[in-house]
């Protein structure tokens, strides 16, 4: 009995601990969608690819084209 009353305990005391150790979550970002790239009868593929992609920041899109390119 008291084998367990112990482990149990012990049990408890680590769940508690795990719970303390999760890290806080962030929440996901919001996903703005330029105008260009809305979708509606005049749509344009190319359009609405560079209307995505001028809202990189120019210092990730440096370090994206150098990844996909090799460097």
């Amino acid at each position: 009995m008291r084998a367990l009353v112990f482990m149990l305990v012990v049990l408890g005391l680590a769940a508690g601990f795990a719970h303390a150790q999760t890290p806080e979550r962030k929440p996901a970002t919001q996903l703005t969608i330029p105008d260009a790239a809305r979708p509606g009868s005049g749509f344009d593929i190319e359009r609405a690819t560079r209307a995505y992609l001028a809202t990189i920041p120019a210092e990730k899109r440096i370090r994206s084209d150098a990844y996909f390119e090799g460097g």
